[in-house]
């Protein structure tokens, strides 16, 4: 379920989307979180992920990227496929162990197409702050996961799993395919997190947000003709549960700047990359 916009993760975990892609916020100059989109292109982990992306080490003398991951001379190594804050409310669960996205080939380990940056938008240095846990390495395994699991455990190979202490201006790559999960959040407040999704400019991601949008609703089949609208409800229904979900989600955009702009206002820094799983 969900929007293009906004999609519930897990009871009391969302994820908004804003930027081009279609999302809430489209790309304001002025909007912090457009400000934050631009610190992150312009920094030390989106120099990491274009090498990566290259398939190839990251080397010191290498130009800035652009916001198209184009360095100087040479074809753009990334694209931007999405803009996003994952939201975990005071006191949500700790999600399911998953991936963001499948691996492009079942018989062979290819080179990473896909990757996150998550940047906290609070501090999760603390122990109670909780974050994302992460297994390194196991972007190796998910191919096939239960035989590769079982294996990688019966050679005493696997990583143990890794909860990242994350300051404000700090930030953390890792490849679609790594499991991870948000943990417990044990605080009284929400705790957010910017993501900045790079892709190889192949790739298209179809699977993680619908192609609805909160802003069609409602949607009345035949105007007038006094027939439900297309999930059963009548207008009436349908339109207060879009003007609520318009309005929850508008009410965490406006936390979600709010936020970002402490970010940025005390973490101006080059958001250097703590750790790439």
């Amino acid at each position: 379920g969900g929007f293009r916009e906004l999609v519930e993760r897990h009871p009391g975990r969302c994820e908004l989307r804003f930027g081009d892609q279609g999302g809430m916020s489209r790309g304001d100059e002025c909007d912090p979180l457009d400000a934050l989109r631009r610190a992150v292109l312009a920094s030390e982990a989106a120099r990491v992920a274009a090498a990566v992306l290259r398939d190839g080490a990251a080397d010191d003398d290498a130009p800035p990227t652009t916001e198209d991951g184009r360095a100087a001379t040479t074809a753009p190594a990334f694209r931007v496929v999405g803009c996003s804050c994952v939201v975990a409310e005071a006191g949500c669960a700790a999600q399911a162990w998953h991936v963001d996205g499948a691996h492009v080939s079942k018989v062979r380990h290819a080179p990473c197409h896909c990757l996150n940056i998550f940047v906290p938008l609070v501090d999760l240095s603390e122990l109670d702050a909780g974050g994302t846990e992460f297994r390194p390495a196991s972007h190796v395994l998910t191919r096939d996961l239960t035989r590769l699991f079982l294996a990688a455990k019966a050679r005493g190979a696997l990583e143990p799993p890794e909860v990242p202490r994350l300051r404000l201006g700090d930030c953390v790559l890792f490849d679609y395919r790594v499991l991870h999960r948000g943990t417990r959040n044990a605080t009284a407040a929400p705790r957010p997190v910017f993501v900045l999704t790079l892709a190889k400019p192949w790739f298209r991601d179809l699977v993680n947000f619908p192609r609805r949008s909160i802003y069609d609703l409602p949607v009345v089949q035949r105007a007038g003709d006094g027939h439900d609208t297309d999930d059963g409800r009548d207008a009436e229904t349908s339109a207060a549960a879009g003007s609520q979900s318009v309005g929850d989600s508008e009410g965490l955009l406006l936390l979600l700047r709010e936020r970002t702009r402490s970010v940025l206002e005390s973490s101006p820094g080059s958001f250097s990359p703590a750790v790439s799983a």
